[in-house]
């Protein structure tokens, strides 16, 4: 995932002992682990939103080993996966069946704050 593109170059990450230590793995599994770093908190999206992602709570952590992420690794498609799909039910005459929740309770409407304040003491100790 590591490119030398011109940013790169400008910012000098092409000079850290880190850049293109990832030529060994494809981008997806990178993408992966990244999506899992995330997910379990050590790095975290940029709050700005520049595609950028951050050291998070207990990076420093992980990356001393104190703390152990573990990560799995993404299955492999199969030739079922990627086989195409079956058209869509064809769902025109649904409508003519009935309303899908036919014969189902309705739920009660929600509690206002007019609703809450007619409760007195019985009400509120009979829910």
């Amino acid at each position: 995932m590591g490119k030398a593109t011109p940013r790169v170059r400008d910012l000098g990450h092409g000079d850290l002992p880190t850049f293109g230590v990832d030529e060994d793995l494809p981008e997806r599994t990178w993408r992966s682990v990244l999506r899992q770093l995330v997910a379990a908190g050590p790095l975290v999206p940029d709050p700005e939103g520049c595609h950028v992602l951050q050291l998070g709570v207990g990076a420093g952590a992980v990356r001393k080993g104190e703390r152990e992420v573990r990560l799995r690794r993404d299955a492999t498609p199969t030739k079922a996966a990627t086989k195409p799909r079956r058209a869509a039910a064809d769902l025109s005459g649904a409508a003519d069946a009935g309303p899908l929740f036919a014969g189902a309770t309705p739920e009660p409407p929600p509690a206002t704050l007019d609703s809450i304040a007619a409760l007195d003491d019985e009400d509120l100790a009979a829910r």
